[in-house]
């Protein structure tokens, strides 16, 4: 089964919502990348998928329309249901079904309408075990933190189970995959010793040896060559699956939280390839903990796990990210990004160009992450966390006359509708890093990241894109982090003038003053109200930084 539409009603997120997974042809896309800032649901869209898939309910007043596209065997499938056989007759020439579903009925086959072309049925039809099997889903949740429980026993673990049902990773992961390694190698050494005993004395056969392992083994090797499986020990009674790196040996638990990604959630995929052919695949954030060189791979990674060897891909994949490697990178094609996002209103859409395809469209990434990151100018452009950064670095061009010299101070940031600053900051410039090393073609002059004194960033110089961090004002004991560190303020320097307060009240209804730096109004009466002489001590420090940047250009 592929998604080829979905249309909410009354979701109490996604509202009245409309997705489309097809291309411009009108064709289902074998992968959907879901993308966009946090809290616009892209998990939950896939919570939603994998319902479907197992005919839960979702809130009594939501309905539900889904476009299907069934493949060949599915549609034989449905065409030998026995008795109902005859009510799908037209699948042979349209292969396109539609699943209406009315939360707001209560028995699971009532509240559910089948059309195939002009012909509607209820949702009965599709009640036998066989046709439930059509609409499976396998799904991998994100998860952070990967740690198998100590294995001493062999199971009855193996790979290609027949699976009847959608399934869904858990907490447990970790274990199950780590017991079903230590029992599958058992089963293979215990057929190449049975091979061995039938063909003694002829030439090792080298197919013969481990022959599920390889299955897990192999896929690893894409994305970590160096780091191979290597084989099962025991230990005090504990068996641990062993990896090996350059000759030095370390157990499944000792592997990065990157490697166990791949390693757990991979495995998760693999361990029934042959038995869930064609189901729907979910996959939300594969790109957690992983270094961007993985990033930029792991989408091709999953997708190897279901392509067969002429080729084709056997399941629809459907993905949600964060990452911009994923978004755009030159490995990505015959997929469709969908971006969703909030309006004014707070309202879920999808962006206004619903689809995006290859290499070349860097909106894309503007409109997942909502950052401009697209440089249009002849300077070296320094790009700064905070609003005020921005306007501290240009007063201190004006005041040191240092205008002209070929350098441009932009926060990364903007305000929204209301006159709030957004998508600013470490995460914002993050971000920037990121899109930037991924697309080295789109800098045509030098950029620079410049962070704050008190974030954890290391310089590099990454061709035309160079990452630094302010220099700590050890002077400046009144105010430690931010721009505003900075600044030499003079020993009769009136900080009240510049604090804000608020009262919090607590459960219990204590009150408690709440006193916090107003950055505006401290920029406004340095930048616009201090006299020129004054501002040259103050900015001193910010004149400091800009030589650095200087030489660092020239």
């Amino acid at each position: 089964m592929k998604i080829r539409k979905i249309t909410f009603e009354n979701h109490f997120l996604f509202g009245n919502l409309s997705l489309d997974f097809t291309n411009k042809n009108g064709d289902t896309v074998d992968t959907i990348i879901i993308a966009g800032e946090n809290g616009v649901g892209k998990s939950l869209l896939l919570e939603v998928l994998y319902k479907f898939s197992t005919f839960s309910a979702l809130e009594k007043n939501e309905k539900l329309y889904t476009e299907i596209e069934l493949s060949q065997i599915e549609i034989g499938t449905l065409s030998k249901n026995g008795t109902r056989s005859g009510l799908f007759k037209n699948l042979e020439k349209n292969n396109i079904l539609q699943i209406q579903i009315d939360f707001s009925i209560s028995n699971i086959w009532n509240r559910m309408r089948v059309v195939n072309g002009s012909d509607t049925y209820a949702g009965e039809a599709l009640a036998v075990d066989e046709t439930r099997r059509i609409f499976m889903a396998i799904f991998s949740s994100a998860e952070i933190n990967f740690s198998s429980n100590e294995i001493y026993n062999i199971t009855a673990l193996n790979i290609d189970n027949i699976v009847e049902e959608s399934e869904r990773s858990n907490s447990n992961l970790a274990s199950e995959i780590t017991q079903l390694f230590v029992d599958i190698q058992t089963i293979d050494a215990t057929e190449f010793a049975e091979w061995g005993r039938e063909n003694e004395g002829l030439p090792v056969n080298r197919d013969k040896i481990d022959i599920r392992i390889n299955r897990f083994a192999n896929a690893f090797k894409f994305i970590f060559p160096e780091k191979k499986y290597k084989t099962i020990k025991t230990k005090n009674n504990v068996k641990q699956v062993i990896f090996e790196e350059n000759g030095r040996e370390m157990g499944i638990n000792e592997l990065s939280s990157g490697e166990k990604q791949i390693v757990f959630r991979g495995s998760f995929l693999l361990k029934n390839k042959e038995t869930t052919r064609g189901a729907l695949v979910l996959i939300d954030e594969p790109e957690i903990s992983m270094h961007p060189t993985w990033q930029l791979k792991i989408l091709t990674f999953f997708k190897k796990l279901f392509t067969d060897n002429d080729g084709l891909q056997t399941s629809q994949l459907i993905v949600t990210t964060h990452s911009p490697f994923v978004i755009h990178n030159s490995n990505r094609e015959n997929d469709k990004v969908v971006v969703l996002k909030k309006d004014d209103k707070g309202k879920i859409v999808v962006s206004n160009e619903p689809e995006f395809y290859g290499w070349t469209n860097e909106k894309i990434v503007q409109e997942a992450f909502n950052v401009n990151y697209h440089i249009n100018s002849d300077k070296t452009i320094i790009l700064l966390e905070g609003e005020t950064d921005e306007k501290y670095f240009n007063k201190a061009l004006e005041v040191f006359e240092k205008r002209g010299i070929g350098l441009e101070f932009r926060w990364i940031g903007k305000l929204n509708g209301k006159g709030n600053p957004e998508y600013t900051g470490v995460k914002a410039l993050d971000n920037a890093k990121n899109h930037y090393t991924s697309n080295p073609s789109m800098l045509k002059n030098k950029t620079i990241l410049l962070y704050d004194s008190d974030t954890n960033k290391f310089e590099e110089d990454l061709g035309n894109l160079f990452v630094r961090r302010m220099e700590k004002n050890e002077v400046n004991t009144l105010y430690k982090k931010g721009i505003e560190n900075l600044l030499f303020l003079p020993s009769n320097f009136s900080q009240n003038d510049f604090y804000k307060e608020r009262i919090k009240v607590d459960d219990y209804g204590a009150e408690s003053l709440i006193r916090e730096l107003d950055k505006t109004k401290l920029c406004s009466h340095i930048c616009d109200v201090m006299d020129k002489d004054n501002q040259k001590v103050v900015l001193k420090k910010i004149e400091e930084e800009i030589e650095k940047l200087l030489k660092l250009i020239r």
